[in-house]
């Protein structure tokens, strides 16, 4: 979606190995028939998560609310001007909603505006939302 909508930046996918082969399969019979690519090099397929990097945006949909609280923290002590995180209110026997809420009120602090927004379709699931204000 972001490529169709014109970004033509670098991308990094954080996944398991299995995750990759499908992601690729998809971004290459996909963008060959839909997209004009001009990067060749601009994804970077990720498995250790000690690789990740600053970037412009971070979206993880129900992966990032899955994962252990060191890869939690790991991830989001990276710099992003962007989050977009959907994510359950529990899982394994830990409380999301109070995580993302908590995560979200640092932000808060630090120049974010932040919004947890319920997903209406689907009980106990959120979206949550930040962007660096600028001053």
């Amino acid at each position: 979606l972001f490529m169709e909508m014109g970004y033509d930046g670098w991308y990094q996918i954080f996944d398991f190995p299995e995750m990759h082969a499908i992601q690729k399969f998809y971004l290459q019979n996909y963008i060959s028939r839909n997209i004009e690519w001009r990067h060749d090099n601009e994804i970077e397929f990720l498995t250790d998560y000690s690789c990740v990097r600053d970037s412009y945006c971070l979206i993880a949909f129900w992966s990032l609310s899955e994962s252990p609280l060191v890869v939690r923290e790991l991830i989001l002590s990276k710099h992003y001007h962007q989050y977009a995180i959907g994510f359950q209110d529990s899982f394994e026997g830990t409380n999301n909603l109070e995580y993302f809420t908590g995560f979200s009120k640092t932000l808060e602090s630090k120049g974010y505006r932040t919004l947890i927004k319920p997903y209406p379709h689907l009980p106990g699931n959120y979206y949550f939302f930040a962007v660096k204000v600028h001053t």
